[in-house]
């Protein structure tokens, strides 16, 4: 049967050919110069990351957390119509949460000063409102469209995020809060004289609330030692019952920071002794006595505050002495229960 033998072969001969062009055509695709994601952002992920580590002591999971937000806006993966990332940080009074934003500004602009603050403690009383968004039509300021806000520091630049810190936000009045959905949604507020527009889609905007520390330090009272997750699930209840939903829906990020552990003072002290070298002072050592009388006087309820208050109050005006008196200051240590220089 000459004819069908024939025409098997020229089928398998148009079958050769099909595969012969897909194989030619994957080694093309195969040898063409891949194009590589270049970030319009500057930021060096890793050297960020080390420099926070560096600074805020005991808050991993946070921090990992941070990481995870920095590399979807660095990846540029984000709603290009509302900020780059809304991350809300809860925790106890001085475990780093506020310091997170500064050194996080600091890290990715080189310049601690460059970050926008509202302290919302400020914003209690629902006029105040108008701090944020401007005077209502027909009252004083209303055509300027005033603003809290520095527009500058905001915008950021093309290769540098903004962030934006809203403080202690559990402070602030409703009203306040409900004038920030517009922000929180749409990456955009619209001042009260309807003409200006100031864009908060370059930002990082951060906010950070004690709500819960009260519950918490309370149930530590009356049980004890509290593990992570049980003082998790007391802040979020807290969360629930004080922010409305809508206001909490417009979140991406909720972080939860623990408290400070007495194992994890010796690392916050030394650190403070890094801050006092970088103010020129040079090599200052404190003895074993003095670490640990300031990790056994210590409360956990005020947080790292409590340490550098101690250093202020008690150390400081030590060191200052010897150096209006041009004297060296060396070792801090511990004798009859009070700090001394040697």
């Amino acid at each position: 049967m000459p004819f069908i033998t024939d025409r098997l072969e020229s089928l398998q001969k148009q079958q050769e050919d099909i595969s012969l062009k897909e194989t030619n055509k994957e080694q093309l695709v195969n040898e063409l110069p891949q194009k590589s994601f270049v970030s319009r952002f500057s930021y060096q992920l890793q050297e960020v990351m080390t420099f926070l580590k560096a600074n805020i002591i005991g808050q991993d999971e946070a921090l990992r957390s941070i990481e995870k937000i920095l590399k979807v806006v660095k990846a540029e993966l984000n709603d290009s119509q509302r900020p780059l990332a809304v991350a809300l940080l809860l925790g106890p009074t001085g475990v780093g949460k506020t310091s997170t934003a500064k050194l996080l500004a600091q890290a990715l602009s080189k310049n601690e000063d460059n970050f926008c603050r509202i302290d919302m403690n400020t914003l209690a009383q629902e006029h105040y409102t108008a701090s944020l968004i401007g005077a209502p039509p027909g009252y004083v300021g209303s055509k300027e469209g005033n603003t809290l806000f520095s527009a500058q520091n905001i915008a950021g630049t093309y290769s540098v995020p903004s962030v934006v810190l809203f403080d202690e936000i559990e402070k602030a009045n409703q009203n306040v809060l409900l004038s920030l959905l517009e922000v929180l949604d749409s990456g955009e507020l619209t001042l009260t004289s309807g003409v200006k527009k100031i864009s908060f889609r370059n930002a990082i905007i951060i906010m950070t609330s004690n709500i819960g520390a009260r519950e918490v330090f309370s149930y530590r009272k009356k049980h004890g030692n509290l593990n992570y997750r049980k003082e998790k699930k007391i802040v979020k209840k807290k969360v629930e019952e004080n922010f409305l939903p809508e206001f909490i829906n417009r979140i991406d990020h909720i972080l939860y920071y623990q408290s400070i552990d007495k194992t994890q003072l010796e690392q916050i002290i030394n650190l403070e002794l890094r801050t006092l070298k970088s103010r020129g002072l040079g090599d200052i050592i404190i003895s074993q006595k003095v670490m640990k009388e300031l990790i056994n006087s210590y409360n956990f309820v005020y947080g790292v505050r409590d340490i550098k208050r101690m250093f202020y109050n008690d150390i400081l005006p030590l060191i200052a002495d010897r150096i209006l008196n041009n004297e060296q200051v060396s070792i801090i240590d511990l004798q009859d229960c009070k700090f001394v220089i040697r």
